[in-house]
């Protein structure tokens, strides 16, 4: 009886044409003793442009160096590295240290992140109901999910903000400005975020559309403060913040929806004697306390009449 059922484990190849013949399942990513950390002098830059006409304000630049993603554990260093050295130690089990160790259970093999193509009831643009019948679907999305639950870890990257910059940013030590160093830290996770890509449903206007679902949560910190002995105000070269300055936000849950099958929130019109204000699926205003919806409704309504056009929402004059 084992004879067979060896030829049977055999693996075998799938091409396309078996692939696409697969439905209900996705690629599953695990990550155990997991850290992505990008050396503390590389970085992202946002380069500004000098101002025209008669004014005072400045050309700024903005620089995130080193983002890293690493373990909230004990165990921890500084953004000074050097040669082998990953930098002065610290305690990662605090806001103190930018960079922990490894993260043991990232995304385990039985919670994974998961990317799949399927097709989910929804609602078009008109609202119309799609994918009613799931065995002939109008729409496919594709869906890059993160694990239901996730141990805390710590994200973080320090910056430089450059104001006045003269020279070339192709040599950041030539004409340098005024600078601010920063740190930005996290310690938390995003456990349940969701990354969608997919056809807008709008007749005539089916572009490509992303949707965003962010859940994280965590303890934030922003801080400028540099320790002593390590305060530097050359362009690019990483120092160690101090373990206790700067603005924290304790417990914080985030729930930042971007994007939606109808994307449209609010209708507007003016030629009625009252400001009417229509509100369609928009899931975070529904979670907002009264006070809260007051303010939105406010500063919405107050923008809105800075802006408002002499026209109905149809084009046709008031």
């Amino acid at each position: 009886m084992a004879s067979p059922m060896l030829g049977m484990a055999a693996l075998e190849s799938l091409d396309e044409e078996s692939l696409s013949q697969v439905t209900g399942t996705g690629l599953a990513i695990g990550f155990e003793d997991f850290r992505w950390l990008v050396k503390p002098t590389s970085y992202f830059e946002q380069v500004g442009s000098d101002p025209v006409g008669n004014t005072t304000l400045q050309r700024g630049d903005l620089r995130w160096y080193g983002v890293n993603i690493s373990g909230a554990g004990a165990g921890g260093f500084h953004w000074d590295e050097s040669g082998g050295n990953f930098g002065t130690s610290c305690d990662a089990s605090s806001l103190g240290c930018p960079r922990g160790g490894l993260i043991s259970d990232f995304a385990p093999h039985d919670n994974p992140y998961l990317l799949r193509a399927f097709s989910p009831r929804g609602v078009g643009y008109d609202g119309s109901i799609l994918n009613n019948d799931p065995n002939n679907p109008d729409k496919t999305i594709y869906e890059y999910l993160a694990p239901s639950a996730q141990p805390d870890y710590t994200f973080s990257f320090w910056g430089e903000l450059e104001v006045g910059r003269t020279g070339n940013n192709d040599n950041l030590a030539v004409g340098t400005g005024d600078l601010l160093k920063t740190q930005t830290i996290i310690r938390g996770n995003a456990a349940n975020s969701a990354f969608r890509l997919f056809q807008f449903t709008q007749p005539g206007n089916e572009t490509f559309a992303i949707l965003y679902h962010s859940r994280l949560q965590g303890d934030f910190r922003f801080s400028a403060a540099q320790q002593g002995g390590s305060a530097s105000d050359v362009v690019g070269q990483p120092v160690r913040f101090d373990a206790l300055e700067g603005l924290h936000f304790k417990n914080v849950d985030a729930y930042v929806p971007l994007g939606s099958f109808i994307t449209r929130l609010s209708r507007w019109t003016r030629c009625q004697p009252r400001m009417a204000i229509s509100f369609w699926k928009f899931p975070v205003f529904r979670m907002f306390p009264l006070i809260q919806r007051f303010m939105i409704i406010s500063i919405l309504w107050w923008y809105r009449i800075a802006r408002m056009p002499v026209t109905s929402p149809l084009g046709q004059p008031c």
